[in-house]
């Protein structure tokens, strides 16, 4: 199994009588899409470009990094 990391701080929100979790919001990602895709070995500079390109159009349209990577690198739907 390939796996890969997404490094980020959030600021996340807590019930202080339940622990539980009210609302989390992404204040900054670490981790960029280049270099997530790098360390998948796509050559996100010469011949797969196009790959990096798709992925960058997706995460416009909404779509989080985590699903990004899966569909480029894994093959997903």
């Amino acid at each position: 199994m390939t796996t890969f990391e997404i490094v980020t701080t959030t600021k996340s929100v807590y019930n202080i009588q339940t622990g539980e979790l009210l609302c989390s919001e992404l204040i900054k990602q670490h981790t960029s899409l280049k270099d997530i895709l790098r360390d998948l070995g796509v050559q996100v500079d010469t011949v797969e470009r196009s790959k990096y390109l798709k992925a960058l159009n997706m995460l416009n349209e909404g779509i989080p990094l985590s699903k990004v990577v899966s569909q480029i690198v894994g093959g997903g739907e």
